[in-house]
């Protein structure tokens, strides 16, 4: 088992030396299917973030700084759409870093975005979100993150929450697979059902309101499957069906229908007569 991107691509080339030793790959999306590997559905936990940062954002702007586009391509769509099951008007300034250790272009586009008004910014750009922890401090406007899995080390006095991925649970799963006979060389994605990946919020700065409303969302998604985009394009336009509002619409027909017909009864009644 590998959880090391870097030795997951030495171990594949290995593979057909070892016909029948099982790889198991922990982060990693196994193009060969020599292995059974196991990548995240991001978007999942970037929803909740989304979601958080639209609950928590005072100024109606919020933004996002990205590392390279085509690899934090599924998180930011989550992010988006989270924001706008939300507020479909907050402001979303979307910005690349095209790398992920340029802390002085991470800096750049940070003081950019907070002169813009953005008093929460989401990171998916790692180990560039030092410069975005380092221009927070020294605008000093209170202005907080949100960071992907890829970078947890940001001051926790500034940090709404982190992604997290549970490598042990994901060990877990590839060692029961092996274990129970369910072993097979494919990818698969796993989310926040799946007890791997979630969103962990800072209970020192978020309400226990807003973990509560959270919490809503994070059944809708392991219980109800809610259909999250994983392409920003997608996400631009995502529209989020709240069940709880439709469930009161549908209360409020039954009664409206059943006072008809209550009626009609009435009437009927009336005209036999």
């Amino acid at each position: 088992i590998s959880n090391s991107y870097a030795i997951s691509d030495n171990l594949l080339s290995l593979k057909k030396n070892f016909k029948k030793v099982h790889f198991g790959l922990i982060n990693y999306e196994d193009g060969t299917n020599s292995s059974l590997s196991i990548s995240y559905k991001l978007n999942e936990p970037a929803f909740l973030a989304g979601v958080l940062a639209a609950k928590e954002t005072k100024t109606k702007t919020i933004g996002i700084i990205g590392g390279i586009s085509s690899s934090d391509e599924a998180s930011i769509a989550g992010f988006i759409s989270g924001v706008r099951a939300v507020n479909k008007n907050i402001k979303i300034i979307l910005q690349y870093v095209g790398s992920y250790n340029d802390t002085q272009k991470a800096l750049f586009i940070t003081n950019s975005q907070i002169k813009n008004n953005a008093d929460i910014i989401f990171s998916t750009c790692g180990a560039s979100t030092i410069g975005i922890t380092q221009a927070i401090e020294e605008e000093k406007k209170g202005t907080r993150i949100i960071n992907s899995h890829y970078y947890n080390d940001t001051p926790k006095s500034s940090t709404l929450a982190n992604i997290k991925i549970n490598y042990k649970n994901s060990a877990y799963y590839i060692c029961d697979a092996f274990l129970y006979d369910s072993f097979e060389e494919k990818n698969i994605k796993l989310g926040i059902s799946d007890s791997v990946i979630d969103l962990e919020e800072n209970k020192d700065l978020v309400s226990l309101d807003v973990s509560k409303e959270l919490n809503t969302f994070r059944d809708e998604i392991s219980l109800k499957g809610l259909n999250i985009p994983t392409s920003t394009k997608k996400a631009q336009t995502f529209t989020y069906n709240n069940p709880q509002k439709k469930e009161k619409k549908d209360t409020k027909k039954n009664k409206k229908n059943s006072k008809k017909s209550s009626k009609d009864k009435k009437s009927s009644k009336k005209g036999a007569k």
